[in-house]
């Protein structure tokens, strides 16, 4: 993603429809487990962090994604643990 779309993103993520029912729908699917406890998740392309926020206090979390401008972000909203992934590798088809 370009920076500006990450901008974008970070905009809309608290309300906008999509992503208020991802986290929704996250929540719904993982509710059997965070109620068991020490769930531990991997948050992987995980944004600007609107999910692993949601998940806050509930399981222990990790958010991994390319953009250091994203990650900059979930640093933001108090994310710890962040890494920066470098992408899927290239391999030449001849």
């Amino acid at each position: 993603m370009e920076d500006v779309d990450i901008e974008e993103m970070r905009q809309l993520e608290d309300a906008h429809w999509w992503f208020v029912g991802k986290r929704l729908l996250v929540a719904a699917l993982l509710e059997p487990v965070l109620q068991r406890g020490e769930l531990r998740v991997l948050d992987v392309g995980c944004g600007t962090g609107g999910v692993l926020a949601h998940l806050r206090g509930q399981a222990r979390t990790v958010g991994v994604d390319r953009s250091p401008l994203a990650l900059a972000y979930c640093r933001r909203r108090g994310i710890a643990r962040t890494l920066r992934s470098e992408g899927l590798l290239r391999r030449d088809a001849g």
